[in-house]
């Protein structure tokens, strides 16, 4: 009588939720590093042709230079191929969820969201990528004042307007990826080395990009 009972209590609970299934959590992760190392590419690429341009005083690009254009070149098919890789990872997600979803529609469908740990917006932005991405922004923003004013100005080509114009714009683009390269897109690779399937609440707040 007692083994029934209890094999009968069995059956009436609900079964677990199970986690993000390991083989899509690890297919995710690797295309996700793939992806990682092809924005640094571009980026470093990106910086190495500021570089070049600046320290040729904006003439690099007027001598032709095949180096100039190859960097270029490079880091365009790594940020194309770096975005194509994160629209496969997402996809690869939500086939995840979607497979999470339907197999315990009868089950708790919160999927354990209680047990993320919430950040507080103290924490956030005391993050070493959101700091990456915050101290890129003035960079950004420098490249954006030396466009605006070749474009609204529309100075003589190799005039001293010209020069400062196209220096400033280097700065910016050579500041903004290397905080990309050395600073953001590490401390992304490191915060998706620290995560596993299945966080508990115990874990830390700095587990969860």
């Amino acid at each position: 009588m007692t083994v029934a009972v209890a094999g009968g209590a069995a059956k009436a609970s609900p079964p677990p939720v199970p986690a993000l299934g390991r083989p899509d959590w690890a297919a995710a992760k690797a295309l996700t590093y793939l992806c990682f190392a092809s924005m640094w590419v571009g980026g470093a690429g990106v910086a190495t042709a500021a570089f070049i341009d600046l320290a040729s005083s904006g003439g690099a690009s007027d001598m032709g230079f095949p180096v100039l254009s190859a960097l270029l070149k490079l880091s365009s098919d790594a940020v194309h191929f770096g975005a194509l890789l994160a629209l496969v990872v997402v996809l690869l997600l939500l086939r995840a969820a979607f497979r999470l979803v339907v197999t315990d529609l009868g089950g708790d469908m919160g999927m354990g969201i209680d047990k993320i740990p919430r950040e507080s917006m103290g924490s956030m932005l005391g993050d070493t990528a959101v700091i990456g991405w915050l101290a890129s922004l003035p960079f950004l923003l420098l490249s954006f004042v030396g466009c605006l004013v070749l474009t609204v100005l529309s100075p003589t080509k190799g005039s001293l307007t010209t020069r400062i114009s196209t220096a400033v714009i280097d700065v910016g683009i050579l500041g903004s990826m290397v905080l990309s390269c050395f600073v953001t897109i590490p401390s992304l690779a490191l915060k998706l080395w620290r995560i596993s399937p299945g966080v508990e609440s115990h874990a830390p707040a700095d587990s969860i990009v």
